[in-house]
């Protein structure tokens, strides 16, 4: 059967052949389509499979080659040509256009506007044939539902047809500066850089509609197509087989498939989304665009996603590309039980390389298969992390009806607390609500420490209970905690602390299988592979879109108790049990800390006044007066454990304190310098670094303010020496060629160019900043 994209109008589609799949069918010739390796692709595809989501579905050759062999498809791609492609002949199964609907399409249209002629003329094809696409696109704009997938992809397929090479790498203004291309575009009859006749291009746009016609057909199946990204799609959907077709990256050149088919892409929505640039093909900032590095990230969270949700994979790639064969088969092999490698060798069609290089090549096929591995099996995961959570001691913050209750009779007291909330936290860890739910019991017989000690004997408790909760917020883990007070007097004394209102944190740590990236959706097992983003700005925003790590595979580990603040403010401590009378209270009922003081030392004087009363006498009994004395002893204990507590924690916000204004100094000194103030020894910068930290808030405003002053004069000059340099000035945009010209006999003012030190620059900003601080002071 001939190739539906190459046939002439005349051609009859043999339908019964093509529903049966007889024989292969080319829906559209797309960059890198496997039209002529569908049987073999088919061949690795599992016979009992039933659906398939094809992740960068392209011209949808293979999408719509496994509809013809009754599967349920799911084809996906980032771009819009593709993606209406898929809808027209894919998902579609009974709609196409009449000859009236196609008159219409191709009708005249006053009202069609000039966008395409006003942006791309001298660029691509003649004026003629740009307003033509300006009527032809506002027509198509008429129709809704598949109709117009059918259009939008004829007309795709039209302009595509009549380009160079089917791509839109080269425009006029290249032929303008490169005789020799000038010379191949001419030995083409028809593309965008020669002059193409009306007919010509209504022709083709009515072939391209009735191939498209001929191509729907029920399969049966209720097929879908998606328009995103591919690894958000494989995460997303879960079928028997998952077949891959990313750029390939070789040694010769790169896949840019938004790069080569701007045209095409950007006349989907008449570049509604699109920022043109000034550059000689008028394009835009591509999205497709992968180098090595780049590609592997892709290939690996892609490899990642799949290995839990699909049976089978199945990757197109060739030789000589990167990564290498064996890179690929190692990736898929850390995460699935078997991966084969199966080649072919090919011509491809195009290629665009040194000289040709690379036009015979070797096509691979990786199918991955068998059950799959979990990621922290194939080594010793690295991926741990801490994250201390608020505690909010309010009446309003107690458990909810649906979540965990305290048993008032257990033998040691419990509390109840919010391990852990979906979402982002400080450190910019990000919980899923799926996630939370289906790992919140790796809580349970967890232990319960201070400050994450990995000491025996400061482990105060353990974790008994563990619920995921939903709420407004997307979800919570609530958990029961008990203390061992009777085992050890470090848990009696954090005990005494937590019902006190001292310990007002809690912080939970967790170890996790694989870290993703929110910005570039590269996945890690280990920490010291994390891309750029989560190196440098994790927790911090990143051209201005917030960097965290979405966290998978978390287990639980345990939960530390401390004093200070932390990451998740929305997980706190909501229940503590008392450990006598088995009643259960709200932590921080209303009362302050110094009330209970005052409530507790008259409880205290009412209880040896009972002791005194009962002793013979009058008096306390021996055994009275040791146990008060024992009292006193370990009252005083704990009194000087919680004045250490208190020292560490002061020295700890105070290196806290001291590394942030460190850390202000060094940007501010950094800012200076880039602005051309240097220092006369590394000693120097040193030394102004320490005094820049040990300033106060109030003297290191005043202190920036002076830099600034003392930089500003230079910042000045370099730039009006630029705006020189450049030629950018009112009078020379003018366009005239004025000499610079001085009065004879006027004597040039004295200037003193004599090199002001760092000291003087400083003094007469303070200065300065001083004088407009008064100034702006008394106009107040």
């Amino acid at each position: 059967m001939q190739a539906l994209a190459d046939a002439p109008l005349s051609d009859d589609v043999d339908l019964l052949s093509c529903q049966a799949g007889v024989d292969s069918v080319k829906v559209t010739g797309y960059m890198g389509n496997k039209y002529v390796m569908l049987g073999w692709i088919e061949q690795q595809v599992p016979k009992d499979a039933k659906t398939i989501l094809d992740a960068f579905s392209g011209g949808a050759n293979v999408s719509y080659h496994f509809k013809r062999k009754g599967l349920k498809v799911i084809a996906n791609d980032l771009l819009l040509f593709p993606y209406h492609v898929a809808r027209a002949v894919v998902e579609n199964s009974h709609e196409t256009l009449s000859d009236e609907d196609i008159e219409k399409i191709l009708a005249p249209n006053p009202n069609a506007g000039t966008f395409i002629v006003d942006n791309f003329h001298g660029y691509y094809y003649t004026r003629k044939v740009l307003a033509w696409l300006d009527q032809v696109w506002a027509n198509i704009q008429k129709l809704s539902g598949y109709k117009k997938d059918l259009a939008l992809a004829a007309l795709g397929n039209t302009v595509k047809a009549k380009s160079l090479y089917g791509q839109f790498h080269r425009s006029k203004l290249n032929l303008k500066a490169d005789a020799d291309m000038e010379a191949e575009a001419g030995s083409f009859k028809e593309n965008q850089l020669t002059s193409i006749p009306i007919p010509s291009m209504v022709e083709s746009f009515k072939r391209y509609a009735v191939q498209l016609n001929r191509l729907v057909f029920d399969s049966g199946q209720e097929c879908k197509a998606f328009h995103g990204d591919a690894v958000e799609a494989v995460r997303k959907f879960g079928t028997d087989v998952l077949y891959l077709d990313p750029p390939y990256i070789t040694e010769f050149s790169n896949n840019d498939y938004e790069y080569s088919l701007h045209f095409v892409e950007g006349l989907m929505n008449r570049w509604a989304d699109k920022q043109l640039l000034d550059d000689n093909r008028r394009s835009y900032k591509s999205r497709t665009h992968y180098d090595r590095d780049s590609i592997r990230t892709l290939i690996e969270s892609l490899a990642t996603e799949a290995h839990s949700r699909y049976k089978t994979v199945i990757m197109s790639y060739r030789d000589r590309a990167f990564p290498t064969e064996k890179e690929i088969k190692d990736i898929f092999a850390g995460r699935f039980g078997q991966v084969k490698v199966k080649g072919m060798e090919v011509e491809y069609n195009i290629m665009l390389g040194r000289g040709g290089e690379g036009k015979i090549g070797r096509e691979l096929l990786f199918i991955a298969s068998g059950s799959p591995r979990s990621i922290a099996s194939a080594g010793v995961s690295n991926c741990h992390t801490s994250v201390p959570v608020e505690v909010s001691l309010t009446n309003k913050d107690g458990l909810s009806t649906e979540a965990i209750a305290l048993n008032p009779n257990a033998g040691d007291p419990q509390f109840g607390f919010v391990m852990c909330r979906s979402g982002t936290n400080r450190n910019g860890d990000h919980f899923t609500p799926d996630e939370l739910a289906a790992r919140c019991t790796t809580a349970i017989n967890r232990k319960i420490d201070l400050k994450h000690s990995q000491d025996l004997i400061d482990i105060v408790g353990g974790i008994t209970a563990s619920e995921f909760v939903e709420d407004d917020t997307g979800g919570r883990v609530e958990c029961v905690g008990e203390l061992y007070v009777k085992d050890t007097p470090t848990a009696a004394l954090a005990y005494k602390l937590m019902k006190r209102g001292i310990i007002s944190q809690v912080s939970m740590e967790c170890d996790y299988e694989t870290g993703e990236c929110s910005i570039c959706g590269k996945m890690v097992t280990n920490k010291n592979d994390y891309c750029i983003h989560l190196r440098k700005y994790k927790g911090a925003e990143y051209q201005g879109k917030p960097v965290f790590e979405i966290l998978h595979g978390v287990t639980f580990t345990g939960l530390g108790l401390l004093d200070r603040k932390g990451a998740d403010e929305n997980a706190r401590i909501t229940q503590v049990a008392s450990d006598h009378s088995g009643q259960m209270t709200q932590t921080n009922s209303g009362g302050s800390s110094v009330e209970d003081d005052k409530k507790e030392h008259e409880n205290d004087e009412q209880h040896e006044d009972a002791a005194k009363k009962n002793a013979p006498g009058g008096g306390a009994s021996v055994d009275d007066k040791s146990r008060i004395k024992e009292l006193e002893d370990e009252n005083r204990q704990l009194k000087q454990q919680l004045a250490d507590m208190q020292k560490h924690i002061d020295e700890l916000e105070a290196e806290s304190k001291a590394a942030a204004n460190k850390s202000r100094a060094q940007k501010l000194l950094r800012k200076v310098e880039k602005a051309g103030l240097s220092f006369a020894s590394d000693e120097e910068r040193e030394q102004e670094l320490n005094r820049l930290a040990g300033l106060s808030d109030d003297a290191f405003a005043a202190t920036e303010a002076a830099y600034e002053r003392a930089v500003q004069p230079k910042t000045e000059c370099s730039n009006a020496g630029k705006q020189d340099e450049d030629g950018k000035d009112n009078t020379a945009s003018a366009g005239t060629d004025r000499q610079l010209r001085t009065d004879a006999g006027v004597r040039p003012l004295d200037v003193d160019d004599k090199k002001t030190s760092l000291e003087d620059k400083l003094k007469d900003g303070f200065m300065a900043a001083y004088r407009e601080r008064v100034g702006a002071g008394k106009s107040n």
